[in-house]
């Protein structure tokens, strides 16, 4: 599309306006100064009359070349028919003068009332070259900022293909996520609902197939909520509701919500706090979602026996306050091109899909906008693949 743009600028500038006046101009001019000379030798008694007839030819000769080059041009302007004109009644005058139908004196006086109509003549030519100056120029600035202006909207378009290429990509994410997250659940309950219609279940199966529905329909209930958190978070519908709360506190019911996944995996939640009370005027819910996401993220897919939450305040210029909650884990990892796409929805590493299928790709997406939309800033960084990670939400306060 450029490319055609670009096409549409060069033909336009093409057709802008030209010094189609130019030659004609210099010609006229150059002539109207060989006519004044040409006077001032007729007019002058001591020059011999040979050397008054080679000026006078060479006078001749100049109108007979701006006639050719009118007619060569195919000038047709109201400028050209005038030089035209001129230079035929010169030739005329050449002509009377030859035959001797006029006086030396009668054809001074008349050569001198024509050098002054070429005079007139050329500068009139002289003005319509500078209006065709400065119209060209307006024409190309309005051309260039025509130009530009296309330029823009290509970039628009081309950045709204971007943005429907992400959503479609978006939808086919979705679509296997349906396909199979979605999918398996719903079929584990209706198998275990199933099961639970058997009569001859004793009260232990009964039980534990009772709690193997649980876990499914928690599963089924995430899945589903991390799609519709991503999709309001999509549209941009979600809205912080700041309240006063303590963190450390906050970071203690995360750590509590995850100790049986912390039980099963065989893993140690170490939380290092600080000694003093840390109060916040945020939205509670969305910081503890976003702590709970990445502190499960560290439990799965840890390799090592513990997980380490560290929780810093730190001062910052002014009023303001930094704090920093680090959640470092000894699991998987990453490659630096895996990072880019850490945070995208529904983005899974291979080794990921491998150590815990069962997930949405959605978590560190929802916890990053999160943070962002509470003005502070979530990263992760990690040295290598199996050399673990470490995730870091950074907020203010004052």
């Amino acid at each position: 599309m450029e490319e055609q743009a670009k096409k549409v600028n060069n033909k336009i500038v093409k057709t802008m306006p030209k010094g189609q006046s130019e030659p004609l101009f210099v010609f006229l001019f150059v002539k109207a100064c060989l006519g004044f000379l040409v006077s001032a030798v007729l007019a002058c008694p001591l020059i011999n009359f040979w050397l008054r007839d080679i000026f006078l030819y060479f006078f001749f000769i100049s109108s007979f070349l701006l006639i050719l080059h009118i007619f060569k041009s195919n000038e047709e302007d109201f400028s050209s028919k005038l030089a035209l004109s001129s230079s035929l009644i010169d030739i005329l005058f050449f002509l009377l003068l030859a035959w001797r139908f006029v006086t030396l004196s009668e054809f001074f006086f008349l050569f001198i009332v024509l050098i002054l109509a070429e005079a007139v003549l050329a500068l009139w030519l002289f003005s319509l070259l500078i209006k065709n100056l400065f119209l060209s120029q307006r024409v190309k600035k309005q051309v260039e900022t025509s130009f530009v202006s296309l330029q823009e909207k290509l970039s628009q378009i081309k950045k709204q293909n971007k943005q429907i290429k992400e959503l479609l990509k978006m939808k086919e994410e979705f679509l296997k996520i349906a396909n199979h997250q979605l999918r398996t659940p719903v079929s584990v309950i209706r198998g275990l609902t199933e099961a639970l219609k058997e009569e001859k279940l004793s009260q232990a199966q009964r039980k534990q197939t009772q709690n193997k529905l649980i876990l499914s329909s928690n599963r089924l209930a995430s899945i589903l909520d991390d799609l519709l958190v991503a999709q309001t978070l999509k549209g941009d519908y979600i809205e912080p509701k700041p309240s006063s709360f303590e963190v450390r506190a906050l970071i203690d019911q995360v750590i509590l919500k995850l100790k049986n996944l912390a039980t099963e995996k065989k893993v140690k939640i170490v939380f290092k706090k600080s000694r003093q009370k840390i109060n916040l005027f945020l939205d509670q819910d969305l910081l503890e979602a976003s702590i709970f996401r990445v502190l499960e993220n560290a439990l799965l897919y840890s390799r090592g026996k513990e997980v380490k939450i560290i929780l810093q305040k730190k001062a910052l210029k002014g009023e303001k306050s930094q704090i920093e909650i680090s959640i470092k884990d000894k699991g998987i990892g990453f490659s630096s091109r895996e990072k880019k796409n850490l945070c995208l929805p529904f983005y899974r590493s291979k080794q990921a899909l491998l150590e815990s299928p069962n997930g949405s790709g959605l978590g560190l997406y929802i916890t990053k906008r999160f943070i962002e939309k509470q003005g502070g800033s979530f990263k992760i960084v990690s040295t290598g693949k199996n050399k673990g990670c470490e995730a870091i939400i950074y907020l203010f306060y004052v």
